[in-house]
């Protein structure tokens, strides 16, 4: 699975001395942790908002940015935060992961959606008191979908060795005799492979990349980044995830990774792991008509 964080900044002079509320137990609930934020952040912010006379909540606005597979996610909480405290204006930027984590630690955002924690090497976070710390706070769980429009085939099943060996280039036509073999009742085309790729800095890629560089290390040879480190005649980078899915939905013969709560109609590969007998890592049930997203991978944070 893939959790997603927020954290505070020790650039605000309110995260530096409150920071630890966001680490409570309030965070029980996701719209909680924004409430935490909030009020954590309210003192530091400018252009407060107008609210109604009687009033005596929370007060201040502040930017945020980052993932752009938790944009629903972060639209939905400030909603039902906002709700509560009219007082708080929260804006949520979905400029992707590596975007989010650098305006952070530059300091021009109060808090950053991630899929990857913040690295050592991204920092040191310029201190503003003494003993600041900057918080990772799981927030999201989020699988990741492999998702595919592939003309005449409705259903997909990858191992990851062959699925990093597609992902890589090393594997071009999708009626290569890898593929074949585990899909042996599939009318797979004798077309090429378009690979739909994040061309942004990206927590999904850094996590899909890991997934794939510690499941079949010896096809998947690089180290996972959030940039994603393949360059080949049939790779097509996009921005986003909503940039992934438009491509694979639009091009032909095409495959990529995103969020899965984005993938939307498009179908997603069944997963094989070792085990008894090959079976699915994530396989939710088929929808009547169209197609479901079924996940896969690993682990993170944020900043």
């Amino acid at each position: 699975m893939t959790l997603f964080t927020v954290g505070s900044h020790r650039r605000h002079p309110c995260t530096a001395t409150r920071g630890t509320v966001i680490a409570t137990p309030r965070a029980r609930a996701l719209v909680a942790t924004l409430a935490a934020a909030g009020i954590l952040l309210s003192g530091c912010a400018a252009n407060e908002p107008g609210t109604e006379p009687g009033y005596d909540g929370p007060t201040g606005r502040f930017n945020a940015s980052g993932s752009s597979a938790q944009e629903a996610a972060q639209a939905a909480w400030i909603s039902g935060y906002q709700e509560t405290y009219p007082g708080v204006t929260i804006n949520y930027s979905p400029v992707g992961s590596g975007a989010g984590r650098a305006n952070f630690v530059e300091g021009w955002t109060v808090y950053a959606g991630s899929d990857a924690a913040l690295d050592e090497d991204e920092g040191p976070l310029v201190s503003c008191t003494d003993g600041a710390t900057a918080l990772n706070l799981p927030v999201y769980i989020s699988p990741i979908a492999v998702i595919f429009n592939v003309d005449g085939v409705d259903d997909l099943r990858l191992d990851p060795a062959t699925m990093a060996a597609v992902f890589n280039g090393s594997i071009g036509r999708w009626d290569d005799p890898a593929i074949a073999a585990l899909n042996p009742d599939a009318a797979l085309p004798d077309a090429p492979i378009t690979v739909v790729h994040r061309s942004d800095d990206s927590g999904t890629t850094e996590n899909f990349t890991e997934y794939l560089h510690d499941t079949a290390p010896d096809v998947w040879t690089e180290e996972p980044s959030d940039t994603y480190a393949y360059r080949f005649a049939g790779a097509d980078g996009n921005q986003g995830n909503s940039g992934v899915v438009e491509g694979v939905r639009n091009g032909r013969n095409t495959i990529g990774y995103a969020d899965a709560s984005r993938a939307g109609g498009l179908s997603s590969a069944q997963i094989l792991v070792e085990g008894s007998g090959r079976r699915s890592a994530t396989r939710p049930p088929r929808p009547p008509s169209p197609r479901a997203p079924s996940p896969s991978a690993r682990t993170a944070s944020t900043s």
